[in-house]
């Protein structure tokens, strides 16, 4: 089985995602302040729950195809898994409109797979899914 690696991608760090290292905020027009020029300065020493447990699901599922590289696609796919409302996948843009080949793809893998998704679509959000997402999502119906 192949294994991905994040060689040439630092989509992440960018400031298209939220989080925090060592109490450095980086969020959408942010990015991580260890960010450097050729990647994570700390790399070695980086924060264990919010960089080396991270994995874009590009990196996780090779169902993906490879052209959905983050630095290629200018679109992250993270998995999430919340009480609440349990699995979906969060799908952000990386600074420019999300391309129609990438949002066919997204759209057919919902929909094949029965996920439920939130997408970035012009920097505003548009939710898809079942009823009860929907309605976590306050999504008239």
């Amino acid at each position: 089985m192949n294994k991905r690696s994040c060689s040439g991608c630092t989509a992440c760090c960018e400031g298209w995602l939220e989080g925090s290292a060592y109490n450095h905020k980086f969020f959408s027009g942010r990015p991580c302040h260890f960010k450097g020029k050729d990647g994570c300065s700390i790399y070695e020493n980086r924060p264990k729950e919010q960089c080396q447990d991270f994995n874009c699901m590009w990196l996780t599922n090779l169902n993906i195809p490879e052209w959905l590289k983050p630095n290629l696609s200018k679109v992250i796919i993270v998995e999430k898994n919340n009480n609440d409302i349990g699995y979906h996948i969060e799908v952000s843009e990386m600074g420019k409109k999300i391309d129609s080949v990438v949002l066919s793809w997204l759209f057919q893998f919902h929909t094949n797979n029965r996920i439920n998704m939130s997408i970035q679509i012009d920097s505003g959000w548009m939710h898809f899914g079942t009823k009860e997402y929907l309605e976590y999502k306050n999504i008239k119906i």
